[in-house]
């Protein structure tokens, strides 16, 4: 997701190119096994609550998850507000939860929340640090939700 550390123009022209896409390869897969799995699920973004929640209506998606927690209702990422925003809602500890993160501030808020984080780097941010993240992945298909939670849970 954009955040709020990117230029105006920038931000923009981000918000531009995400505007018709569709999940990033292997997102798809995640939401069916953990609806198979009985997870519940929350979105963490810094983006307002009308871009979150008009893409996930878009790609029908909505109802997969239980929370939607956005940076026009909590302080944004690199703050941890948006993550234990949807810990409450969802009655997770942190220590059974798993973060996925595209970005470095939003690595740094669930690293905040004490989260365990699984971080696959989109074009945009492919060149940044994402050292502070648990685990980082090339794709979202280099590993199951499976895995990840034989790894981590």
């Amino acid at each position: 997701m954009p955040e709020p550390w990117l230029r105006p123009a920038m931000r923009a022209r981000v918000h531009e190119l995400l505007a018709d896409g569709g999940p990033r390869e292997g997102v798809l897969t995640y939401l069916d096994e953990a609806a198979t799995r009985g997870l519940t699920l929350a979105v963490a973004s810094s983006s307002p609550a009308t871009w979150v929640r008009g893409h996930l209506d878009r790609l029908g998606h909505t109802a997969q998850f239980t929370s939607v927690e956005t940076g026009d209702r909590h302080a944004a990422k690199p703050r941890p507000d948006t993550y234990l925003a949807a810990l409450r809602a969802l009655a997770v500890p942190a220590a059974e939860a798993l973060a996925f993160e595209d970005s470095p501030n939003g690595v740094a808020a669930a690293k905040a929340a004490a989260l365990t984080i699984v971080a696959a780097p989109n074009p945009i941010t492919a060149t940044l640090d994402f050292g502070a993240a648990d685990l980082v992945l090339p794709s979202f298909d280099a590993a199951s939700l499976g895995e990840l939670l034989a790894r981590f849970g």
